[in-house]
């Protein structure tokens, strides 16, 4: 069984939620694309050998990266999976954006252009599973978070 996560506010909450979980991995779907998040302080919640989250993001409509650039006015967008997912994003949180998600997120990839940016998302919806690719409700999900952090 698949959670759909549809409303954007929650979309948004879920990657606040995977907040300092790192983007390792990335595959391209038939209807989308599926993001390999390690976080291991919410993941061990669930199963003490566990480190990872799956999150499906299907029907994607846009994604690109805005970089915070350093000492330079550029206004340029990085685009494509194989350049987006070689920054390595680090979660920061995520916000809703002019009808996308905005993932604030930090990289040390190219240290001497950016140190983070928004990656910016527009899909029709996420589904989210855990390392044994056990589906995981927002509920869940909100209520791992809450406990990790009244721990």
């Amino acid at each position: 069984m698949e959670y759909k996560i549809r409303k954007i506010d929650e979309i948004a909450d879920v990657f606040s939620i995977f907040h300092d979980g790192s983007i390792i991995n990335w595959a391209e779907l038939e209807d989308g694309l599926e993001l390999e998040v390690s976080c291991i302080y919410l993941a061990e919640l669930i199963n003490k050998d566990y480190e990872l989250f799956y999150i499906k993001l299907i029907n994607i409509h846009e994604i690109f990266f805005e970089p915070w650039y350093i000492q330079q006015e550029k206004d340029e967008k990085i685009t494509g999976y194989d350049k987006l997912f070689t920054l390595h994003l680090e979660i920061m949180s995520g916000k809703i954006m002019e009808n996308h998600i905005g993932v604030f997120s930090y990289t040390r990839s190219y240290p001497e252009l950016f140190s983070g940016g928004i990656l910016k998302i527009g899909c029709d919806y996420i589904t989210v599973f855990d390392q044994k690719k056990n589906a995981l409700s927002y509920s869940t999900l909100d209520n791992l978070c809450r406990t990790y952090w009244r721990g």
